[in-house]
């Protein structure tokens, strides 16, 4: 497996992908979306299995806060194709995310995940992140 930055030609697999997280796009809306999210600092982390597909991707942006001196890094999507579950992918694009928001001096990583993903809380603090609190947000 291979964790690397997302390109614009994986625009096709990204759209499945992010199919899973509730939000329909097509390849042609994510390009643009990647150059604006690259073009700000932020980054979307993809895994490629042996074959070289594209099986899971990290999205993640860096927040400077007002109310602390470090930086918070924050993963807005983060998602693994079904077929790639528990096989190991969705750790490793973790632990890259991780060492992203490392070099970029955070005090912390942090990830939100809706109500009713449970197998998704499961995984997150599998891997150390414990429930913290709730996010709360309003339509625009």
């Amino acid at each position: 497996m291979k964790i690397r930055t997302a390109r614009a030609e994986d625009a096709p697999v990204l759209a499945q992908l992010v199919v899973h997280l509730g939000y329909p796009s097509t390849p042609e809306e994510l390009p643009p979306r990647l150059t604006v999210v690259q073009g700000q600092g932020d980054t979307v982390l993809v895994a490629e299995d042996d074959t070289g597909k594209v099986v899971g991707f990290s999205a993640l942006h860096l927040m400077r806060l007002f109310h602390q001196r470090k930086p918070l890094g924050y993963i807005t999507a983060f998602v693994t194709d079904p077929a790639a579950q528990r096989t190991g992918v969705g750790r490793r694009l973790l632990e890259a995310s991780e060492a992203w928001a490392r070099e970029r001096g955070c005090y912390r990583l942090t990830v939100t995940s809706a109500e009713q993903r449970a197998g998704a809380h499961a995984f997150y603090e599998s891997c150390g992140y414990p429930f913290t609190g709730r996010r709360f947000g309003k339509d625009l």
